[in-house]
């Protein structure tokens, strides 16, 4: 459970990023790209997946900080009525 730096490399996938990262961690890769892409969002063309810039250095958050995102918990602050939306929790709605 470590968190990490990797820089991009040319013609590289986000899909094999997360594979070579996270492919023993038992989670949703979906889950893993959309935590991903909200800690990077300079890295990718218009917060897209499939288009990454070369070159770029990205943060991919640990196990636990993937967890907290979608568990939406916050170590920093409390959630109160008049705090402004975190933009940086992940919210799932349905089945």
């Amino acid at each position: 459970n470590y968190s990490a730096y990797h820089k991009i490399k040319n013609n590289e996938t986000l899909s094999n990023i997360i594979n070579n990262y996270y492919g023993k961690a038992n989670l949703n890769k979906s889950i893993i790209q959309l935590a991903i892409v909200t800690n990077n969002k300079s890295s990718f063309v218009r917060n897209n997946p499939h288009f990454m810039y070369a070159g770029k250095k990205i943060y991919l958050p640990s196990i636990n900080e993937i967890r907290n995102l979608v568990l939406n918990r916050s170590n920093s602050k409390k959630v109160n009525e008049n705090e402004e939306f975190n933009k940086n929790n992940i919210f799932f709605f349905g089945s």
